[in-house]
């Protein structure tokens, strides 16, 4: 029988994320997580609120570290992965949220004794019936191509220490998808790959309110195209839609 896992490090990245960090926060705070957890938030110099309302939490958590670096995603998280102190890594966007009693699950499923990158699918947290078609079509498309190129989606990404110092951690010199460059060199590097289904997390549909539905779709599409043909560094040319992260 496959021992679960006891102690898990949750590395989140913010920058003016006031709208939608207490959500995340909450959400941790909900779960029963039959182990130990420590939080690290990433900061990248917010100009909101968003150091104000993690402030607002931290009485709730026995491990809460609150961290200020330049903003840059990859490099965040590097930070956060320096300050870890459990074999096992969590990384979460700052617009999901998790069911109840998902941590638990989602560490069920999971092995640990490989080294390892596995994501969870994402589901928008939006009432319109078109963003959540869209939606749909997007998590089928990804789906179907993870058959054939796995594809890492940071909202809520799952690895070890050993595995972040053997690919030398996130690119920080990519301004997108470095995610996907990360799950592409853990795995060429020989590191397993898992995609679970259930339980999934909720995600804002900040992107799909900014850009709308089928721009995003289509921003998508031709981005993983031109990141095949091109290389991961074709992303710094791209015009990036979505602004900030807290935008």
């Amino acid at each position: 029988m496959i021992k679960m896992i006891q102690e898990l490090s949750i590395i989140i990245p913010t920058l003016n994320e006031e709208n939608y960090i207490g959500k995340l926060l909450e959400s941790l705070k909900e779960q029963e997580f039959l182990g130990k957890l420590q939080i690290i938030v990433v900061d990248g110099h917010s100009e909101d609120n968003t150091r104000e309302v993690i402030d607002r939490y931290k009485s709730n958590f026995g491990d809460l570290i609150v961290l200020r670096v330049r903003p840059g995603v990859g490099y965040q998280r590097n930070i956060g992965v320096s300050r870890a102190k459990y074999k096992y890594i969590l990384f979460l966007d700052a617009d999901i949220i998790l069911h109840r009693n998902f941590l638990n699950r989602f560490v069920r499923k999971i092995n640990p004794e490989e080294r390892q990158v596995t994501a969870a699918v994402s589901w928008i947290v939006e009432d319109d019936l078109w963003s959540r078609l869209v939606m749909a079509m997007m998590i089928a498309g990804g789906m179907v191509v993870c058959f054939f190129d796995p594809i890492t989606p940071g909202g809520c990404l799952f690895t070890t220490q050993e595995n972040h110092r053997l690919v030398g951690g996130f690119r920080e010199d990519i301004i997108a998808a470095e995610d996907l460059d990360y799950g592409r060199r853990s795995i060429n590097g020989g590191a397993k790959y898992h995609l679970i289904l259930y339980p999934y997390v909720l995600h804002s549909g900040r992107r799909l309110r900014t850009v709308g539905a089928l721009r995003l779709f289509w921003f998508y599409i031709k981005s993983y195209l031109l990141i095949k043909i091109y290389g991961i560094e074709i992303v710094n040319k791209l015009k990036y839609p979505f602004g900030k992260y807290g935008e």
